[in-house]
């Protein structure tokens, strides 16, 4: 699909230099926006369509793997939101065996804007609930220890949400996203870097912050850990932020 788009690309720029004049010009442009007009169209109808009429087990699917597949890794971010919305919603397990390796490359690479990745996100999330060993999360907990630092907080929120079902399923495999957790809540409570339009009634990020205090709350023996951390209340405010930080570090292993 990206090298289609390619060609279309230099068959749209060659058009346009041979035109004769301006008013050529426009009548190309205004053709070439009409057919990116009608194939969105298109393509958004199809894919709202397939995720509302159609569960895992019709066989209609099948024809259409390949062509979800080519959006999911295309470079046209509406339809790889379209595809993986769609991917989400039926969670097909035959599907997911195909795509899903596809979409987890997405959450991690660096070229991706907020908004796909926040669409991989939450697209993994039904998918891992439904069928956990389709979607390979061997050796993520590195992974998601990084996703934690995401500055963009729409991001943030699925990633934490997908957190909170990884966490579920094995909580040994992700102790190093505790302290992470705890950076997030210290973020929302200096209210740093929060946008107007992810603050509620003067709360920053209310959902930001019960994802990561129930993910908190799934790690074994936290009860523990919170006990030994409330013991630093007796204490002194430490200013030094070095010192602070080994200080979350010794409790966090108590």
């Amino acid at each position: 699909m990206a090298l289609s788009g390619m060609r279309g690309l230099f068959v749209f720029i060659s058009d346009v230099r041979n035109c004769q004049n301006k008013e050529q010009e426009r009548l190309r442009v205004d053709k070439e926006l009409d057919n990116i007009r009608t194939r969105f169209k298109n393509e958004n109808v199809g894919y709202i369509a397939t995720s509302c009429l159609l569960n895992e087990n019709h066989d209609f699917l099948r024809l259409v793997i390949n062509s979800v597949r080519n959006d999911i890794i295309g470079c046209n971010e509406a339809f790889q939101c379209l595809a993986m919305t769609m991917v989400g919603n039926i969670g097909w397990r035959e599907f997911l065996s195909i795509t899903a390796p596809d979409v987890q490359k997405l959450l991690i690479s660096s070229s991706c804007r907020p908004l796909v990745r926040k669409k991989v996100a939450l697209c993994l999330l039904p998918l891992f609930r439904k069928n956990p060993d389709v979607v390979n999360v061997e050796g993520w907990s590195d992974r998601m220890t990084q996703l934690l630092d995401e500055c963009d907080l729409g991001v943030l929120t699925s990633v934490t949400s997908l957190l909170v079902a990884l966490v579920s399923n094995n909580y040994d495999a992700y102790w190093s996203c505790v302290l992470k957790c705890f950076k997030i809540l210290e973020r929302l409570a200096r209210n740093n870097d929060v946008p107007p339009e992810y603050t509620d009634y003067g709360i920053p990020s209310p959902w930001l912050q019960v994802c990561v205090k129930i993910a908190l709350l799934l790690f074994h023996d936290f009860s523990k850990k919170v006990k030994t951390m409330r013991a630093l209340q007796y204490f002194p405010t430490i200013e030094d932020p070095n010192t602070r930080k080994s200080l979350f570090e010794v409790c966090l292993l108590a």
